[in-house]
Order: C-alpha cells, then structure tokens, then sequence
C-alpha cells in the first residue's frame, strides 16, 4: 500500500481542542485537548492535515451501515486516523483498526453544587424530621402518661407547660417526692439535656459554617430529576455514552438517553453545567472542574454509567500504524495523559483565586438570625396574648361574681 504524503486527521472541535492553521500552513494548538494531539503529532513527525467531523459526532452507526463523525470520516477515506478520544467497540472495528488502548475510563456525571442553605432557618436544621417528630409526639404524650402513672391531678395544659419547661431545664412539679416520679423526673430531665445541649452545639455549627444543600448523587437521582424538576442533561451527540444510555439494561438511564434524543441536549459551544443542567462523560475529563475540593463550583458523582477503553483509530491498512501503536505505548508509560489532565486541573486552580480562598465562615448578621428573632417575636406575641386573655377573664369573673354578691 503507498503511503500517503499528508496525514489527515479526524477531529471534533470544541473550547478545548482548537487547532488554528496559519498563513504559512502551520497550525497552532489551543486547549487541554489540542494539546495532547500536537504532542501526538509532533512524535508523528509527518505532514499533517486537520479535518473537521462537521456533525460533531464520535460515530454513529447508520441504517445503511455507513458512520457519522470521526469514524464516518476514517471509513470514507476522508481521514486516516483520529485520536479523539474513540471508544473501542466491537461493531467499530468492523470498519477502522484501532491502536493499543491509551486510557480506560467510567462515565459518570457533573451538576453545579447548589449552594449552602439560608442561615435565617438554621433554627429548625440542627434535627432531621425522623428526630423532630417523635420529639414533638412524645411531648404531647408525656403529660398523660405523669397523670396515668403518678395520678397527677393537674391539668393537661398545666402538665404540658412543666413537661416543656423541664425540657428546657425549669423542671418543677410540687410536693411530689415519691420514687416514681424521682426515677420519671431525672430520665425526662437527662433526655432533655441532651436534646437541648446537642441541638444547641448543632446550631453553632449550623450557624458558623452553613449546611450544603445535597445536590443530585446518582443517575436514578438524576432521571427522577430530569422527570419532575425540570432538569436537563447534555451529552457527546452520535457517541458510545448516549448508546450506553439509550440501551441500557435500567429504566431511568433509558429514560435520561431518550430524554437527551428527544430534546437535542448535545454538547455545543454554549454548553454549560449549571444548578440544573447536568454533563455526562468520562470521569478523568469532568473531574478537572468538578469535586469534593472546595474551588470547584461542580458536584462530581460518585456514581458510574459503564466504563470505556480508548485508543486512537485508524483506516484499515494504514502504513503508519506501528509507528502509532509505538507513539501511544510511550505515551501510556510516560504518563502523559494524566500529566495533562493534572496541569489543565492546576490552571484551573490559578485562574480560579478568588473563588478557591473565599472564605466561608463568616461573621454572623443580624439577617443570618432573623429566623430565630421573628420566632421569638411570634413566641412573646403569643404570650402577650395570653396574657391579655387572662387579664380580661379575670375581670370579667370578677365583675361576674360582684353581680351575684349584689343580687
């Protein structure tokens, strides 16, 4: 087979592969991914030509039997091999040869981290409701379980009021010393210290350094998300992932692929992860802008759609392919891919100052605890009620019975 004298090589532009021809036919190389490739090409050390995939796809198999994308590209002789990221799959090599395997990677997912909770309702945050309710239940039981069991003769109202007031350490029924209630009284009284001095060391904390909101962790998280708030997805357009989705043994992940098909959420120059916008591919790529670290503004999950091997691909018969196996089996024991994706992660982390020192504990304002203030106001305006209440069915039964004396 004669070699060809240009090489041609089939790539997907993006933000981060951005190969620039110049006036005297060379090319400059811009981005995480156009960086990678002119070290490929370097090595190759042949006259090369860049070909766009116009569609934007990896390669989609087509009734036909003809491909799209990078692969379309390759079988039609368009192109003679394409180091972009090509998964290795069986029904592809019924049409390019691929090279040794330069990186096995798990598909997962990026959403934006939602933020920290609003401090003016940290007041009701220190317990979950599985804690809240049973404590509220048991506060209402426990006045008639004192008048059951220590025939307590005080009113339902009466007893609730020193139940409380125990809770918040102001425990005092009367005259009552019987060992019974000694037991009842010092375990009621150690249950609400420990409530109180636990939600208290909560609330601090609460307060000092604001609870973040858990975003969506997982892919069935995610399609339940898709399906009733409005969320969205946004994937490689003709790839492997969106087949990994729209054939998937699961019913959500069938559920997010045809969702995608349906409204073209498809990578393009505009997209975006966002509050409500999640990515789906490759961990090692998505893990430059998303994490547990406190500088990323992206929640990575942990979860796993399905892992890939990629290797470069090239026509069939391509005279060049054993020096680009030898390119890829350096390239793999020198460590250079995760060498790339460590210094794009760096640049990140310069670029990214302001957010990666902001400090989050910050000093508390009057806004931070107008949750509690307002609370306490709604409990005074209660009591000052009450209060009113009393002073008027007093006089009212004192007025009352000076009109019974008279008659």
């Amino acid at each position: 087979m004669v070699c060809p004298k240009i090489i041609r090589v089939a790539i997907i532009r993006s933000t981060q592969n951005q190969p620039i021809k110049n006036e005297d036919g060379n090319y400059d190389f811009s981005g995480f991914e156009a960086k990678r490739l002119e070290l490929f090409l370097r090595a190759l050390n042949l006259p090369f030509e860049i070909i766009d995939a116009e569609d934007k796809e990896y390669g989609r198999l087509l009734d036909n039997g003809s491909w799209t994308g990078l692969i379309g590209k390759i079988q039609q002789g368009l192109a003679d091999l394409s180091i972009n990221s090509v998964v290795v799959t069986e029904q592809k090599t019924s049409v390019v040869d691929f090279g040794p395997i330069s990186d096995i990677d798990d598909v997962t997912f990026a959403i934006e981290k939602p933020g920290t909770y609003p401090k003016s309702l940290a007041f009701i945050r220190p317990y979950d409701y599985t804690v809240w309710i049973p404590t509220l239940i048991l506060l209402l039981l426990m006045p008639w379980l004192l008048r059951f069991f220590l025939n307590i003769k005080h009113t339902y109202f009466y007893a609730f009021i020193m139940i409380l007031g125990s809770f918040l350490g102001k425990f005092s029924f009367k005259n009552n010393n019987s060992q019974r209630f000694r037991i009842i009284s010092f375990s009621w009284s150690v249950f609400g210290m420990i409530m109180t001095l636990s939600y208290s060391t909560v609330l601090l904390s609460i307060l000092t350094v604001p609870l973040q909101i858990p975003p969506v962790k997982n892919f069935e998280e995610l399609s339940e998300a898709v399906m009733k708030r409005n969320y969205k997805i946004i994937v490689p357009k003709g790839s492997t992932t969106l087949d990994a989705l729209l054939y998937n043994p699961k019913k959500y992940n069938r559920f997010l692929g045809q969702a995608a098909v349906n409204n073209s959420w498809y990578y393009n120059a505009q997209s975006k992860v966002t509050k409500d916008t999640a990515a789906i591919a490759g961990r090692s790529i998505l893990q430059m802008l998303a994490g547990s670290e406190d500088w990323k503004v992206n929640y990575l999950s942990e979860d796993s759609l399905v892992s890939f091997m990629f290797a470069p691909a090239v026509k069939k018969g391509f005279c060049y392919k054993k020096r680009v196996d030898k390119i890829t089996n350096s390239i793999n024991s020198g460590g250079l891919n995760l060498k790339f994706i460590r210094s794009r992660s760096f640049q990140m982390w310069i670029t990214m100052h302001e957010e990666r020192f902001t400090d989050t504990a910050m000093p508390l304002t009057l806004r931070d605890l107008i949750g509690s203030f307002l609370m306490l106001s709604f409990g005074l305006g209660v009591a000052f009620f009450i209060f009113i209440c009393e002073i008027v069915c007093y006089h009212l039964r004192r007025k009352k019975r000076t009109r019974k004396l008279v008659s």
